[in-house]
């Protein structure tokens, strides 16, 4: 997680802003990966069901079999919790 210079470890929305910055900004690197799947937990555990439905679908399409994937079949069949 990000801390904000307050200490706010829990910040997930802040986190997702994050997560999509990297990506942004190296769509393709050696981190991607991990990095949708960290948005898409980031997503869910702000509330944004529809943002991490939207995340799971885009991380099963380009990592399939990638590490995050129980959870991205976990957001698109239950809803968004991780």
């Amino acid at each position: 997680l990000w801390a904000d210079p307050k200490g706010d470890w829990r910040d997930w929305a802040r986190a997702a802003e994050w997560f999509r910055t990297a990506l942004a900004e190296a769509p393709r690197g050696a981190l991607a990966a991990e990095a949708r799947g960290r948005l898409m937990e980031a997503l869910s555990e702000a509330g944004d069901e529809r943002g991490a439905h939207a995340a799971a679908q885009q991380y099963l399409a380009l990592h399939p079999t990638g590490p995050y994937q129980a959870l991205a079949e976990r957001l698109l069949s239950s809803g968004s919790s991780p």
